[in-house]
């Protein structure tokens, strides 16, 4: 079994988060204005940025633990 280095982790929880960001940039500046009932001219680019920043940096601190504590706990789990 290969062993889970810190640097693996965080290179996933990375790549992770910035697929999470162009969908998350997307829904911010596309939808949200329509599920909120907001003009589109009030969500910019930079409150989409600004949104997507705050929400990655969350998703990034918290999948770097989860995959930190499942090593730490030696969890080898397989869905099939």
């Amino acid at each position: 079994m290969r062993q889970d280095t810190k640097q693996k982790s965080l290179v996933e929880s990375i790549l992770n988060v910035v697929s999470g960001i162009i969908v998350g940039f997307s829904f911010n500046i596309f939808l949200l204005p329509i599920i909120l009932g907001i003009p589109h001219a009030l969500v910019t680019y930079e409150v989409g940025v600004l949104i997507s920043l705050i929400y990655a940096s969350i998703s990034l601190t918290r999948t770097y633990l989860l995959r930190r504590i499942f090593t730490k706990l030696k969890c080898n789990w397989t869905l099939l």
